[in-house]
This record gives structure tokens, C-alpha cells and sequence, in this order.
């Protein structure tokens, strides 16, 4: 699905939708059942069920650096849909990465905390990743959840389109990398990739295979 560039002489512009997998990844069965979860990790969990419920521009610091010292605190490059598929493209060459979240305090965290990691020293593919985006006043789409259907398909997924046309501008040399976020948004952001002309990755969950 991916055409990756032979030109090395412009860094790959990388449009990256964000879910929730860097959460739901370390609430299945063989992470909560290690010692080292059952030793600290009812910290993060607590603070995931917090993150849940709390509004869309919340003060989750405390929150977050719960989760960033429980899940990020070692190189785990599985840990996120998002993490496991940047890092794959960027086997080929250096990305500039903006990350999209949706409007949900959930998304904002996990923008942020992908957004730490990668920058970090945990991250050996540091180098090439030239630059990671992630404003809060452009980044966070409006309306884009699920839980109010209307207001998606109303609101929701034309500020995401729009978002996806600003940040390509004339950059020819980006992809939309969807392997994170709501999967009901694959088919119409299929459809966007063929109108606007950009090409889709998608790495299959356990996969190094895009």
C-alpha cells in the first residue's frame, strides 16, 4: 500500500491518525498478568480509567506522568500501533511526523506521550526522525470522536480532511500512515488518499509488514 520514495533529498512528510492503542496494548492479558504490572502498573491503570472520563482539555499531567513512567520507561517499540509503524517507515528514510488526535483527552495524551518517546533517547531510531508535531490548538480535530455520530460525520471528519490538506500543502513527498486510530475512518480516509493524491500505510497489528 505504501510507495516509498527513491529520493532521499527531501525528508518524508508523515500524517499519523492516533488512537488509543499505547493504552489498550498494556491492558491485555500476558501485561497484567506480570509481576512487574501487578508491582506498579494498577498506578497507570487507574490513571487510563481517569483519562477516560475526563474532558477534552483537562489538566492530566499527573495523569500522564503516571503512564509515561509505567509504559514508556524502556525502549518497547510495540507499545503503540503509532510507535511500531513510524518506526518501520522510518527503516527507509529520515520523517517529519505530525500526529492527529482525535477529541478526546485519551488521544491528546497518547499524542504526547508517543510525541516524548520518539524525541527520547529510548527511541534508536531517533535519528531519523527529524521532526515529531504536535499542537493541541491545531492538531486536536474537532467533533472527531465516536460517541456522537452526527457530529462525526457533520463535523468530525471534514476538520480532519482539512487538517490532512494543510499539513500536505504542496509537500509532494507524504504519506497518511492510518495503522493508529478509529478503524471506521480507514474507508473514507481511503477515499481522501486517492482524491488528494496521498499515499496510505497501514502496518498490520503484530506485523512488521506493511
Amino acid at each position: 500500500m505504501l510507495e516509498i520514495s527513491k529520493s532521499h533529498n527531501m525528508t518524508k512528510r508523515v500524517i499519523t491518525t492516533v488512537g488509543t492503542s499505547l493504552f489498550t496494548n498494556y491492558m491485555k492479558g500476558e501485561v497484567k498478568d506480570t509481576p512487574e504490572f501487578k508491582e506498579k502498573g494498577y498506578k497507570a491503570l487507574n490513571a487510563f480509567k481517569q483519562l477516560e472520563n475526563a474532558e477534552i482539555g483537562a489538566d492530566t499531567t499527573d495523569l500522564d506522568k503516571i503512564i509515561e513512567d509505567y509504559w514508556l520507561d524502556k525502549y518497547r517499540p510495540e507499545a503503540s500501533a503509532e510507535i511500531n509503524s513510524l518506526l518501520n517507515i522510518a527503516k527507509n528514510e529520515p520523517l517529519e511526523v505530525y500526529l492527529i488526535a482525535t477529541e478526546t483527552a485519551l488521544s491528546v495524551a497518547a499524542c504526547k506521550l508517543i510525541k516524548y518517546y520518539l524525541a527520547s533517547e529510548l527511541n534508536e531510531k531517533k535519528a531519523q526522525l527529524r521532526a515529531i508535531h504536535f499542537d493541541e490548538k491545531k492538531n486536536v480535530i474537532k467533533g472527531l470522536q465516536v460517541k456522537d455520530p452526527e457530529k462525526f460525520e457533520s463535523e468530525g471528519f471534514l476538520n480532519l480532511v482539512d487538517a490532512i490538506k494543510s499539513i500536505k500543502g504542496e509537500h509532494n513527498n507524504t504519506i497518511l500512515n492510518i495503522s493508529g486510530g478509529y478503524k471506521a475512518l480507514i474507508p473514507p480516509l481511503t477515499i481522501v488518499s486517492q482524491l488528494y493524491e496521498i499515499p496510505l500505510f497501514y502496518l498490520y497489528e503484530d506485523s512488521d509488514t506493511p
